[in-house]
């Protein structure tokens, strides 16, 4: 995988995740889109969802679960399930939702709730 490959198949995922909790993008219209703001569980949802893409597509590279990373050996400790994870590394997948709304408003998009 080249760098910063993972980074774009997780803004290829936004759509497919926001659609999990009934939620989709369309083209800036309004000035305060960057203030949308999830409800908690969403976020948990989201960052779980995230972590399993995460997951699927360090597998498919070919890296397996070891106790000590070593990314050239393609080692991780963090292919493991959600529920498993410290609250520190799951904040690695719950920022980026969290921040999601502005990185879209700045990217000319918005985040709206399907009714």
């Amino acid at each position: 995988m080249f760098p910063g490959e993972s980074n774009r198949h997780q803004v290829d995922h936004i759509g497919m995740k926001l659609r999990k909790i009934n939620c989709d993008i369309a083209p800036l219209a309004q000035m305060d889109a960057d203030s949308f703001e999830f409800k908690q569980e969403e976020i948990e949802l989201l960052a779980e969802f995230e972590h399993e893409r995460w997951i699927s597509e360090r597998s498919k590279d070919g890296w397996v679960y070891g106790e000590k990373k070593d990314v050239e050996k393609k080692i991780s400790p963090y292919l493991i399930p959600w529920n498993q994870l410290t609250e520190e590394i799951k904040e690695y997948d719950r920022s980026p939702i969290r921040n999601l709304p502005v990185f879209l408003a700045q990217s000319g998009f918005q985040i709206y709730r399907m009714s």
